[in-house]
């Protein structure tokens, strides 16, 4: 099981009207009867402590497959492109709560418990995922890093979950450059002149399976 703080707390940039955003991911075969138990305790727990909590989604409680299938774009419309409309609060529903899940996964994010090492490769995994998605709709041929960090934040954390902070900038700096290696890795983008990228949209589908092998998943 992870346990994983994402939002305002896990930058650091928590003010006196936060929550504290949490998502638990658990094994595939895991006893769900205890959900509603933990989301009570820990909106007790949060007003304990200062914060507002959020009643209407206290915690987000996910399995690995959802995760994986939150991976492969499961609730994204691709017709013949990503198409990915502002998700408001009011907006989330069975099938687009996965692009929640895949831009809480991607960062900036902090593991609380479990397997610090197996979160970082799933971090990574679905920040490569993220950016996979990005250059997709915004249908480009070529990147630089610079030019895929902007985009990223373009929209704002209503659409790929990247608030235009200083700590998500912090966080992509330190992050992204490696994210675009593992695009390399599984055939995605490929370098043509040094610090530029030309995408393989045709190796999307293949890109996104080995993404969610190189997650340990």
């Amino acid at each position: 099981m992870l346990v994983i703080a994402f939002g305002s707390v896990a930058r650091a940039e928590e003010t006196a009207l936060s929550d504290i955003d949490l998502m638990l991911v658990l094994p595939n075969d895991a006893d769900r009867d205890g959900d509603l138990e933990f989301r009570r305790k820990f909106v007790v727990l949060q007003r304990r402590h200062g914060y507002i909590p959020d009643f209407t989604f206290p915690a987000e409680i996910i399995s690995t497959r959802q995760l994986i299938d939150a991976m492969r774009w499961r609730g994204i419309p691709r017709s013949p492109t990503p198409e990915l409309p502002p998700l408001g609060p009011d907006d989330w529903d069975d099938e687009n709560e996965h692009r929640q899940w895949l831009c809480a996964m991607a960062g900036p994010n902090l593991c609380l418990h479990g397997d610090r090492i197996v979160f970082g490769h799933m971090r990574l995994a679905a920040l490569a995922s993220v950016s996979i998605l990005e250059l997709s709709a915004s249908q480009a041929t070529e990147f630089d890093i610079s030019t895929l960090t902007a985009n990223l934040l373009k929209g704002g954390k209503e659409r790929l979950g990247f608030c235009s902070t200083q700590g998500t900038l912090n966080y992509l700096a330190e992050h992204i450059g490696a994210a675009v290696r593992l695009l390399c890795e599984v055939r995605y983008a490929e370098s043509v002149t040094p610090g530029v990228f030309r995408c393989n949209p045709s190796q999307t589908t293949s890109a996104l399976r080995m993404l969610v092998e190189r997650s340990g998943l």
